[in-house]
Order: C-alpha cells, then structure tokens, then sequence
C-alpha cells in the first residue's frame, strides 16, 4: 500500500512538473510528456476510489474510448483526447497548497475569539459564518467545511444554533461555484471556450450577493422556529487583532494573485493557479519568516493532502 500511495503521489507531482514545463514552453515534446504523464494518473488512481466513482469513472473512460474506436479518430490524437481536461488536473492537484499559509500560526482561530468576545446574537454568527466559509472556500474548496465546522460548532451550542450554522456552512461552501478559480466547471470553461476568468468575477459575485441574501433570509426563519437565542459576550477573552488581519489578509492574497496574473500578466487560469500555488506558500512563509510552518504544511500536503486528489 505504501508503494502503490508512493507512486500515485510521485505521478501526479511530475504530471504537474510536466504540464508547467509544456505551459512554459510550449514545445511538443513537453505536451506529450505531461499527457503520458496525466494518463498514467489517471489508470493508477482508479483503484483507489470508492466504488460508486469507480463504476462511473470506468463507464465513462469506456464511453470514450467506443467514441473514439468508432468515429475513426487516429491514434495520435487518443493522448490528446485523454488530456482535454489536463488543466482541470493539474489545478486540483496544486490547489491545497493554496491554504498552507492559513495554517502557519493558527490565525483563524483568533476568529473564534473574536466572535466570543463581540458576537451576541445566533443570525450574525451565521452571517460571519458564511462570508469567512466562503472565502476560505474559493481558495481550499471543500476543505473549509471539515475547518469552519472544527473551528466553530461548539460556539453554535452557546446560541442554540448549530443547525443553521451547518446550514450557513454547506450554502457559503457552495457559493464558491459562481466565481472560484478553482471550481471545476469554471476552469473548464474558461480553459475550453478561452473565456478569461476575470469575467467571471463580477457577475460571480452578484449571484454571490443574491445568494446570501435570500440564505440568511432562510436562516434569520429557521432561527426564529428553532428557539436560538442570544448570549452573553464575553469580555475576559483577548482578541488578537494581528490573528483576525491576517487570516483576512491570506485568504484574500491568493485570489488577488491570480486576478492579477489572469488579468494584469494576461496568463490563463489554468496556468495561474499551479503557477502561484507553488510560489505563493513559499513567499508567505518567507515574509512571516515562518519556514516551520511551511515545511509542516508541505509535509501534510506531501502526506496526507495529495492523495486525496483523487474524484
């Protein structure tokens, strides 16, 4: 089993190599390299999935490679066929390490003092709940339930509100779809029909705005039936306002990152965001001087975060 991890993890990490050789350069070789690559992931990861994203991911690879026998594609283009997503891959694989700085000093925990100090009331709580969930989650995707939900849900008890406050979680997690840069159906469209991703952005955040609206209308009722309360403040609790920036300040700095890139250096998302997922970590850590931290962060990434990559 250690093998077997060993080389799904190795694989997807020269596929990543190779596709940004490819991206750089442009050249032939590069693209046939990364797409050999990619296909070799793609084979080995299979059984490593569970059994329902197996049986579909198998009908569909069949479904494809009947297309192709069929419709008399030639064979020189089956590697490209294969790869037509390649973008979509390389993207999930690199996007974790999007969060390493998030975990340098715990900062988001200062979050949890902050509401304990200065929230009172359950629909503000969820109304925090949802704009920090959403924010984490255009960058770390999925990852920010399992955190907000470890982070907060014992403070969701004090107001009697921890089933609207998962509720708050799932709505704001989902929201990322409208104009994330990682979500899959917009790296898929902006890498298939060559729309840049800075278009997304405005109406993205619009539906974005709508969508709060009408959840924390739903919330504010749900509250209102479910008896959650108000509490007390508590004052004796020290908010570090250094923790509370700078949660605020890495979770913004990788979206403006790669808006810049798309849209000031004029690169694709799909080249944005492997490119500044690689940088962005090790240029944080060397601001904060927090190389520690960094190498904790790849560590867990090399380990554990990788080969979860894998749907």
């Amino acid at each position: 089993m250690h093998l077997y991890d060993a080389i799904r993890r190795y694989s997807m990490l020269l596929y990543v190599i190779l596709y940004g050789m490819h991206l750089l350069t442009g050249s032939a070789l590069s693209s046939l390299a990364s797409q050999i690559a990619l296909l070799f992931t793609i084979l080995i990861t299979f059984p490593s999935l569970r059994r329902t994203n197996l049986i579909i991911s198998i009908t569909i690879t069949a479904a494809a490679l009947l297309l192709l026998i069929t419709t008399g594609v030639p064979i020189e283009n089956w590697l490209t066929a294969f790869s037509q997503n390649g973008a979509v891959a390389a993207i999930f694989i690199t996007v974790p390490m999007l969060s390493i700085p998030l975990t340098f000093s715990n900062y988001h925990e200062d979050l949890r003092t902050f509401i304990q100090r200065y929230v009172s009331s359950p629909w503000v709580f969820c109304g925090i709940t949802w704009v920090f969930t959403h924010l984490f989650g255009v960058v770390i995707l999925i990852g920010v339930v399992p955190l907000m939900f470890n982070l907060l849900y014992e403070n969701s008890k004090l107001y009697g509100a921890d089933r609207e406050f998962i509720s708050s979680i799932i709505h704001a997690q989902l929201s990322g779809g409208f104009w994330s840069p990682a979500w899959s159906a917009i790296v898929v469209l902006t890498y298939t029909l060559s729309i840049p991703w800075v278009r997304f952005v405005p109406n993205g955040l619009i539906l974005t705005g709508i969508f709060f609206t009408g959840s924390m209308l739903w919330i504010y009722h749900s509250l209102k039936r479910s008896g959650a309360h108000r509490i007390e403040r508590n004052t004796e609790v020290i908010v570090h306002w250094k923790g509370v920036i700078m949660t605020i300040s890495l979770t913004l700095a990788p979206i403006i990152l790669i808006l810049v890139a798309t849209s000031v250096m004029n690169i694709t998302i799909s080249a944005a965001i492997p490119l500044i997922a690689l940088i962005y970590p090790l240029a944080a850590a060397a601001l904060l001087t927090q190389w520690k931290g960094y190498g904790e962060g790849m560590k867990q990434y090399h380990d554990v975060r990788i080969l979860n990559v894998k749907n």
